[in-house]
């Protein structure tokens, strides 16, 4: 039987600081909180623009514990606005 994931789109939203993030949260250790917390994020902003480097994946996985999984969104011109996808795709791939 497959297991239940139970988790957030996103994990850094100012507005989420008071109600669900302490105050004394930075916005560098916000994901070092929500991960004492869930075990599992999707990453919304993949959908609007290309991954930066694989380096800033590499960074948040520091932040984690090693059974913590992020979801990346598939961006938006391989799904809704297919463009260009012989080019996009390796790109997406290659950075996510």
């Amino acid at each position: 039987m497959g297991a239940i994931h139970i988790g957030t789109l996103g994990f850094s939203y100012d507005d989420w600081v008071g109600p669900f993030y302490p105050l004394s949260v930075k916005g560098n250790h916000r994901l070092d909180y929500y991960a004492g917390l869930f075990r599992t994020v999707e990453l919304n902003s993949s959908f609007y623009h290309l991954p930066a480097l694989p380096a800033v994946f590499m960074e948040m996985l520091k932040k984690v514990p090693g059974d913590f999984e992020f979801f990346a969104k598939v961006y938006r011109d391989l799904t809704h606005v297919p463009r260009n996808t012989r080019e996009t795709l390796p790109r997406f791939s290659r950075n996510a």
